[in-house]
């Protein structure tokens, strides 16, 4: 079933899959903001900075250059928008950020 959603987004026009994204995006941040602000244990796994990314991911969304990474300009796929809707990286840039943090 999940499969047979992604495979149906996966589909929109370029137009539709950014507004369905941009309706993902303002619902996880009422949710992650919601848990902040309730805090105990579940709040623990949650941070200030998801929601810093998901308002940057909207600003991107405002301006044009959402599903672009910000770090080479390359598209970042629909696949990886889908499963890390605020992500700012493409896939190598994203592997390439992590392997220079450890």
């Amino acid at each position: 079933m999940e499969a047979q959603l992604v495979k149906s987004i996966q589909g929109l026009p370029w137009e539709d899959f950014v507004k369905n994204q941009e309706a993902q995006l303002h619902y996880r941040f009422s949710h992650k903001k919601e848990i902040l602000e309730l805090g105990g244990q579940q709040a623990l796994s949650h941070s200030e900075k998801d929601l810093k990314r998901i308002e940057y991911a909207l600003k991107r969304i405002e301006n044009g250059s959402y599903g672009l990474c910000c770090n080479c300009g390359t598209s970042v796929t629909k696949e990886r928008l889908i499963s890390i809707p605020e992500t700012p990286f493409c896939l190598p840039c994203a592997n390439e950020k992590a392997q220079s943090q450890h």
